[in-house]
């Protein structure tokens, strides 16, 4: 080779490392620029779950409040009464003195008698009267006689309520002391005023609440139909009482929960689940139905049933209780559709499972860099290791494409960096029970007794 060829070699390698270089300059660019989308897309995603947890507590409010019992008549007859008595003012009619005349057993005999004192005629507009304009007649009480109106109620005006701070107030009726005076030469005791007295608005509604199912957050009426319309907060906050979770156990935040649990609808079961639970053995049910003990998902040979077995220690957020939703972070693709699902309930002494009901299962998400981000070094790693080795699909394809973004060699460390920036995303997969079969669980109970394992 003549030295023209080597300087031309060299002059295209220099040409080739400088248009390299722009090229990498060309990519930190838009890293930046994807890095600040991607801040701008958590803010977003922040705000819609509080928008999704204020619409959530909405509902709860809405369904609370149809849960309330219609009014009655006899209360809204009541209530116009009490408003009536509650509004009048002052007759101007006139006065009846009522003698009291005592038995010889102290029993009060009243006899009547029409007064001559009489008062001028109210005027109907109750537009024109106001708090100072109401008369406060001082009425003599006495062991032997007393005045007393005897307008009936019907004819009595009604006072305007008052608005303030947006609540109604009505000024109360006159109030005439229990204090009883012996002696005619004391003074008299007036009617109280009602300037006097502090208003106070009508008293509201308590909020009335179905009965509390006996597992946590379960709301149910006598017939299995459910009155709640969705999960309450206190249902999710109490999920992980009394479970040990594992390092490596991927932690949703409460608001998600709220925000894909919220809408679900634990299924109602009348009459309950068996108390206390029918607990199986996982060799048991693979010898029983038949399938692999160790992996989350098998096929059985028991009517061609689909099985999933979540572990509460490394999802704490399954289903906790028959009926009851549950999320996973799940990418698989193969865990989609309608499953029998048993939970491990119990680690030690023996691991146990319990039969939670007939599910469906739909992948309704993708986690958010931030939360991986925010989790533990073991939960990364863990999640590094599954999309390493494993072959379920996407993983494959998720091994893939951060290899030919950096463009040489995978490390398990690349895995977590790109999950860590959004590259790649870990799926949320949702489990929705859709009924309970009874019949299964007796076949399982029967197959129990005479089970030698």
């Amino acid at each position: 080779m003549d030295h023209e060829s080597v300087a031309e070699l060299r002059l295209q390698i220099s040409r080739l490392e400088s248009e390299n270089e722009a090229i990498r300059e060309e990519r930190d660019r838009f890293r930046i620029e994807v890095k600040t989308f991607r801040s701008k897309v958590n803010v977003l995603e922040s705000q819609a779950e509080d928008l999704e947890i204020q619409n959530g507590d909405l509902k709860r409010k809405l369904s609370r409040i149809e849960t309330l019992p219609p009014v009655s008549k006899a209360d809204e007859m009541g209530g116009s009464s009490r408003r009536n008595m509650g509004t009048l003012r002052a007759s101007t009619k006139d006065i009846v003195e009522v003698e009291e005349d005592l038995d010889t057993e102290g029993t009060v005999v009243p006899s009547q008698t029409k007064s001559t004192k009489s008062r001028p005629p109210l005027s109907s507009k109750s537009s024109t009267r106001s708090s100072t304009s109401w008369e406060t007649p001082i009425v003599h009480i006495s062991r032997h006689k007393r005045a007393i109106d005897t307008v009936d109620d019907a004819e009595r005006p009604i006072m305007k309520a008052k608005k303030t701070n947006g609540i109604a107030h009505r000024k109360p009726p006159a109030r005439v002391s229990n204090t009883h005076q012996d002696d005619p030469s004391s003074p008299p005791t007036p009617i109280a005023s009602p300037e006097t007295t502090p208003a106070k608005p009508y008293a509201r509604r308590p909020s009335i609440r179905g009965p509390k199912h006996p597992r946590q957050g379960f709301t149910t009426t006598a017939t299995g139909t459910s009155t709640s319309t969705s999960v309450p907060p206190r249902f999710i906050a109490k999920r992980r009482e009394g479970l040990k979770v594992e390092a490596d156990s991927l932690i949703l935040p409460s608001q998600y929960l709220l925000k894909y649990l919220g809408s679900s609808v634990p299924l109602p079961i009348t009459p309950p689940p068996p108390s206390p639970p029918t607990l199986l053995k996982r060799t048991f049910i693979c010898q029983t139905l038949g399938g692999n003990s160790q992996t989350l998902r098998t096929s059985s040979n028991y009517r061609g049933r689909q099985i999933l077995f979540p572990t509460l220690d490394n999802n704490p957020d399954a289903p906790i209780h028959p009926g009851s939703p549950g999320l996973m972070g799940c990418s698989r693709v193969d865990v989609v559709g309608a499953f029998t699902v048993f939970s491990r309930v119990q680690v030690k002494p023996n691991p146990m499972w319990e039969y939670m009901g007939e599910y469906r299962t739909s992948h309704i998400g993708l986690l958010p860099a931030s939360i991986f981000d925010a989790q533990t070094r073991e939960v990364k790693d863990a999640w590094a290791k599954t999309i390493d080795l494993k072959t379920w699909p996407p993983y494959p394809d998720m091994r893939a494409r951060i290899a030919a973004r950096k463009g040489g060699e995978l490390t398990r460390a690349d895995i977590i960096e790109a999950l860590e920036q959004g590259d790649e995303q870990i799926g949320l997969l949702k489990m929705e029970c859709v009924s309970y079969d009874r019949e299964f669980l007796a076949h399982l109970t029967r197959k129990l007794k005479t089970w030698g394992g």
